[in-house]
């Protein structure tokens, strides 16, 4: 059974961090302008106070910069161990770098999703602020008409697209090479505990929304 190269993996994981950084600061910087500060907050606070939060907002772009690879990092050991575990209950014990590396290599998925939003963002300077947040491609929120909602229904919605199942299969598939797991025997554990801990996260997300509304 091959094993997987702690090197290849911390380069992988660099990279996509690097990308996205540099996505991330393209769309502060093609987006989220002043003009959508004063658009999504115009009628809701006072000018100077608009302006104190774009302050604010540029002053901790960097310290959110910084941020983006601990939290890929986070999410990519919680992903990792709970598939980990999902494998070791039905007595099929994987090695714990294997499926970090299918894991980090998934990742490419939601790299190309911030693209995605990032050309459709350019391609379409006339939406709303109120649009902006919400678009994410091939999911239920381009189905649905979100202004007939409750506004902790959308992330929910947006979190059931193509991209999601995408990467669940490129996680098992990238188990599946060096396994002799059929594809069926690998994407099983791989989805059950990935749904797993989406579902206890959006558990926790929505009733901390309903406590705070």
């Amino acid at each position: 059974m091959n094993t997987a190269k702690p090197d290849n993996n911390i380069a992988i994981f660099a990279a996509y961090s690097l990308l996205y950084i540099l996505i991330v600061y393209l769309i502060n910087k093609m987006v989220y302008t002043d003009e959508f500060y004063y658009s999504l907050l115009g009628q809701k606070i006072a000018t100077e106070r608009i302006f104190d939060v774009i302050k604010i907002a540029r002053k901790y772009q960097v310290l959110y910069y910084l941020l983006i690879p601990i939290l890929f990092l986070l999410r990519t050991m919680i992903f990792s161990t709970a598939i980990f575990c999902g494998f070791y209950l039905i007595d099929k014990g994987l090695r714990f770098g294997i499926i970090l590396k299918s894991v980090i290599q998934a990742e490419i998925v939601f790299v190309v999703v911030m693209l995605i939003r990032l050309v459709y963002f350019v391609l379409n300077p006339g939406l709303s602020a109120q649009a902006i947040p919400n678009f994410y491609p091939l999911s239920l929120t381009n189905l649905i008409n979100l202004n007939n909602i409750p506004a902790y229904y959308i992330y929910p919605l947006q979190l059931v697209n193509i991209f999601e199942v995408g990467y669940m299969f490129l996680i098992a598939y990238g188990i599946k090479t060096v396994t002799r797991n059929t594809m069926l025997e690998t994407l099983k554990p791989v989805a059950c505990s990935y749904l797993t801990v989406i579902l206890l996260w959006l558990s926790i997300l929505t009733f901390l929304q309903l406590q705070l509304s």
